[in-house]
Formats: structure tokens, C-alpha cells, sequence
């Protein structure tokens, strides 16, 4: 049976340990309000595995890449396929090995592992237009005000984001490597996801084995707060100050940095993911959740969301909606679903 893909909205409710019983009588109610749009799937746009997911903030469309096939797809709130482009190589138009994708003015921008190149297209053509070449590991990125900051672990420099002003043809490195970082190379490597966010006019770095989130402004950092997540924070505590060690002690059972985003009264959103090894992948056991005010003071503290997943869910923020791409095997069916939490009632 061919795989279908169904998007699925889901609008939750949730709060902080210690809420009244009815306040955690009305979020019991609220899980259960499900609705159910379909996502068109040809056979030649399966999704098989998305590496990317985008929301569009002027118009709610959706944006996936696909690495299997190394296409971009564009689909309407409506689930319906609006485009694709992109194909797998290394030409001018074409992706090896896709990994992040960026939305900056009217380019859609694919990191590029194979060849260290971001890819500018234009997102109605398909058509390359530039590529930028960086050093170092990819992560989450956002644009603002024409400048696109992401996440880029580089050991050579020893920094942890990059900056991408418009026009411009080089990354500027900047945001310096926690200590964790420093004291054990292999952990900087295993662990080398870095989320970037804004907040204000600052901009919030978050390496995915760090214990805390690093603020930046004016060329100066500082350390905003610690990740009062009550689950393990980051690395494991006897991987931290170790030089060497054999990869597997890290992949067996951990817990790291998942996602960061701020909504538009200044809330800070965290998401961690407890995994644990399993052949012939890592499972998601828990999606936890975690929601600071702007000056890193907890609001709400590992509220649990998704579990039990064979594939790591890809999140994004719409607005002030928190959306989450997930993959499931449903009987013989593979089902890519996202789901849907409005930040407004979380942690009221």
C-alpha cells in the first residue's frame, strides 16, 4: 500500500505543575479536539524523509524538504501541493545532501552538507540564483530584517552561529563555545545542532547538548539562563569533561535540545527530546516542553507532548502556534502528520 501523509491539527492545552483541577479537567478536554486535513501526496513527492520544515509567516503554506529525492515542496494550508522543485546532483540546481532550510526575502536558501554550500532559489521558478559557501554544521535558523542568523558549530574558530547579511557572499561566525564544548571535542561533534531564535532586538543561541541559553547583542554575549528542564539536561553528567570516549556511550540513552523559538509577547519556547538507542534507529521516548518569560524565568517546566516516535519530529512557529512535524508507522502504512498547539494556552 502506498505511504499516505496527513496533517494533523492538533490544539492543546497545558500548564505548569501545581495548576487547579479544573484548569487540568479543561486541558484533558481540549487534547481531544482533533481535526484532520490531508496533505496532497503524488507518487513523485512520497515523503520518505524530510529534513526541513518551514511554516510561511505571510501566508500559512507549508515548506518541506525531502532528501531522498533533494526537493523543496510547497503546500497550502489546505494540504494541497502548491510547487516543488529541486533534484538530486550537484549542479546549479540541484541538492546532494540537504539538510536545513531558510525562507530570507524572496529566496528559499538549502544548506548544503555535500558540498558546504547554501543554495539560493527562487521560490516560484526553482531556479538557483546564488550559493554562499560556510564552514562547520548547519542548524536552526531565522530571518529578520534581512539578515539570516543560524546555527553553525565550527570547531576550527570555535563558535556556535553565523550571520548572513542580505547580499552579502560570507557568513560572520560569532557566539562562543560553552564549556562542555570545550572540555570534550567529541561531545561538540556528537552534539552538534546549534538553534538560533530572536528576541528583540537580541538573538538567543542554544547549542543542543548546552545547559543554558547564551543571549546576543551588540556583539556581546551573555548567559540568559540555565534550561530549568527537571528531565536530564543535554549531555549525560559523566560524558561532560571527558576527552575521548566511545560514541556509543553518548547515543545510548540521552536527552537534548529539541527546538527554540519566542512567541510575540516575548515567551521563550524550548523543546527537549529524550531519545534511547534502538535498532536500526534512535526512538523518541518523550517530546517535553518548556516556556520561559523574556527574562528566562520558567513559566512552565517539561509539560510532556509527543512519545514513543521512531523519527525525531521537526518544529516550527507559526506566529504564535507551535507546529510539529511527525513521522509514524501505522500498521503497513507510514504516515507524516503535523500537529498543532496554540501557545496562547499554554502555561496561561
Amino acid at each position: 500500500m502506498k505511504p499516505r501523509s496527513l496533517l494533523i491539527v492538533v490544539v492543546a492545552l497545558s500548564c505548569m505543575q501545581g495548576c487547579s483541577d479544573a484548569r487540568t479537567q479543561r486541558n484533558a478536554r481540549a487534547v481531544e479536539d482533533v481535526s484532520v486535513t490531508i496533505l496532497s501526496e503524488p507518487d513523485s513527492l512520497v515523503l520518505g524523509k524530510p529534513t526541513a520544515f518551514l511554516v510561511d509567516a505571510a501566508t500559512g503554506d507549508y515548506w518541506v524538504f525531502e532528501q531522498t529525492i533533494s526537493k523543496v515542496i510547497r503546500f497550502r494550508p489546505t494540504g494541497d501541493v502548491i510547487a516543488s522543485f529541486g533534484r538530486l546532483g550537484d549542479g546549479p540546481n540541484e541538492v546532494r545532501r540537504g539538510t536545513e532550510m531558510f525562507l530570507l526575502d524572496s529566496s528559499v536558501i538549502i544548506a548544503d552538507l555535500a558540498s558546504d554550500l547554501l543554495k539560493f532559489f527562487d521560490p516560484v521558478t526553482g531556479v538557483a540564483s546564488r550559493t554562499v559557501r560556510f564552514s562547520g554544521y548547519p542548524g536552526a535558523g531565522v530571518a529578520r530584517d534581512g539578515t539570516l542568523w543560524l546555527g553553525m558549530n565550527r570547531a576550527e574558530t570555535k563558535t556556535l552561529a553565523a550571520r548572513l547579511d542580505l547580499g552579502a557572499d560570507s557568513l560572520i561566525n560569532f557566539g562562543t563555545w560553552p564549556a562542555s564544548y570545550r572540555s570534550s571535542e567529541r561531545l561538540s561533534a556528537v552534539f552538534a545542532y546549534v538553534f538560533v531564535a530572536p528576541l528583540g532586538d537580541r538573538v538567543l543561541v542554544l547549542p543542543e547538548a548546552s545547559d543554558s541559553i547564551v543571549s546576543w547583542w551588540n556583539g556581546r554575549e551573555t548567559m540568559l539562563a540555565e534550561v530549568p528542564v527537571r528531565a536530564r539536561l543535554g549531555a549525560h553528567p559523566e560524558m561532560r569533561g571527558q576527552t575521548s570516549m566511545n560514541p556509543s556511550q553518548f547515543m545510548e540513552s540521552r536527552s537534548s535540545a529539541a527546538g527554540l523559538f519566542t512567541t510575540s509577547a516575548g515567551d521563550i519556547v524550548l523543546l527537549h527530546h529524550d531519545l534511547k538507542a534502538q535498532r536500526p534507529r534512535n526512538v523518541v521516548k518523550q517530546v517535553w516542553l518548556t516556556v520561559l518569560d523574556r527574562n528566562g524565568v520558567a513559566r512552565c517546566v517539561d509539560t510532556p507532548m509527543l512519545a514513543n516516535l521512531e523519527v525525531r519530529p521537526l518544529a516550527a512557529m507559526h506566529h504564535d502556534t507551535l507546529m510539529m512535524l511527525v513521522q509514524e508507522t501505522i500498521g503497513d502504512r507510514a504516515e507524516t502528520t503535523v500537529r498543532r498547539w496554540d501557545m496562547a494556552d499554554l502555561c496561561p
